[in-house]
């Protein structure tokens, strides 16, 4: 005998995965839910419990036995550790804040000063103070228009969000003379990014976060950077939403792209049919499509040897994936065409140059003029979906 649990994700709460789990320990079912979203599933027991895996990594138990209708809040899946505000010692007060709001008077009307959002575009840079500086680029390396404000050391930015425009870049400057460049696909609507140091600046996060209208997206690139995507089975609830998010390439190719790199990784090569190929050819301005492509072709019809060499080849003309998962399989590729791909190859590693793999977007790191001297700085680079930080 069963009885019907009722499960509703109220507004706000992050998409994620579900394990709806019965008092012996055994799974019922695995789902994945969204904001706004209700499912009824018939488990064993009222004494059933929801185990929800979070974007993030943390893993959240929900019981309430007895309740056949459960509501999943974001309060409930919060990841915010509540803690009582510190009384800051006056050493730490010396630098930081201080030298922030001495390096930009309260009189200076400036894009780095803004204490809501200004209806006017403006150049879209912050200054983190002492911990360096971010601006917000075109693909020509132009300082783009966008409405914007700061606050200390936190930047917010709220873009036009085309996907059918080529991607941004987010440059930050650090103190020791290197630059970030992280890719921002055109889906991004919002970015946040906060500088977070210790009191003596030994080491600083860069920790940004960004949104787009595509809360699947989101969640599945989180899992990419946390490598959960490793457990196929704890993303099989994906593969339909991920198929739906490229059949609709035409109007998101960038969401297109993250479904098809999640159906890559599950093996779900009927899901993905030939869209990639369309995905591939109509959208120039990405060269993830050529990449996805490419490697559905290794995997399923290995002979095809002329055409997955086209689309390689073609992806690295187009310039550097957007995600850090096409970086990866482009490389893969160009190794498998052996001397054919040994100049794309080398071409590739020059552009991406130091990147961080753990990120979900493109990030690589050049270095300035005066870097040859050792820093003493520890700079880490947290990159993320979901607001807010």
């Amino acid at each position: 005998m069963t009885v019907d649990l009722r499960i509703v994700f109220a507004r706000r709460t992050p998409t994620a995965t579900v394990d709806v789990v019965a008092p012996d320990q055994q799974i019922v079912e695995q789902v994945m839910m969204s904001a706004g979203e209700a499912r009824i599933i018939a488990v064993p027991s009222a004494a059933a419990f929801l185990r929800v895996h979070l974007p993030s990594g943390r893993i959240v138990i929900l019981s309430d036995p007895g309740n056949l209708d459960r509501t999943v809040t974001a309060a409930q899946l919060s990841d915010a550790k509540h803690r009582p505000p510190r009384r800051r010692p006056a050493s730490e007060n010396r630098g930081g804040e201080r030298e922030d709001r001495a390096s930009y008077p309260r009189s200076e009307r400036s894009p780095y000063r803004l204490p809501m959002w200004d209806d006017d575009e403006l150049p879209s840079k912050a200054s983190f103070g002492t911990s360096g500086r971010a601006t917000l680029t075109d693909s020509q390396g132009e300082v783009v228009l966008v409405s914007s404000r700061t606050s200390g050391r936190k930047a917010t930015w709220r873009l036009h969000n085309d996907p059918r425009t080529e991607p941004l870049r987010l440059e930050i400057e650090t103190p020791d003379d290197r630059l970030a460049l992280i890719t921002i696909p055109g889906n991004i609507r919002r970015i946040s990014t906060h500088a977070i140091t210790t009191p003596r600046q030994q080491r600083i996060i860069y920790k940004v976060r960004m949104q787009s209208d595509q809360p699947a997206q989101d969640t599945i690139l989180n899992y990419l950077r946390l490598g959960k995507m490793d457990a196929a089975q704890g993303m099989l609830p994906w593969a339909p939403t991920s198929e739906q998010l490229l059949s609709d390439k035409r109007s998101d190719p960038y969401a297109a792209a993250v479904g098809a790199y999640l159906l890559l990784r599950l093996q779900h090569f009927e899901l993905l049919h030939d869209w990639p190929r369309n995905l591939a050819d109509w959208m120039e301005f990405l060269p993830d499509g050529c990449v996805i492509w490419a490697t559905q072709l290794m995997r399923q019809k290995p002979e095809s040897v002329d055409e997955i060499r086209t689309y390689l080849l073609r992806a690295v003309g187009r310039g550097l994936p957007v995600f850090t998962e096409g970086l990866r399989l482009l490389l893969d590729g160009l190794v498998l065409l052996g001397k054919d791909g040994e100049a794309a190859h080398r071409k590739v590693r020059e552009q991406a140059g130091a990147t961080r793999w753990e990120s979900p977007l493109a990030l690589r790191i050049t270095t300035g003029a005066e870097s040859g001297r050792r820093s003493m700085i520890t700079i880490t680079y947290d990159i993320g979906f979901g607001l807010p930080i």
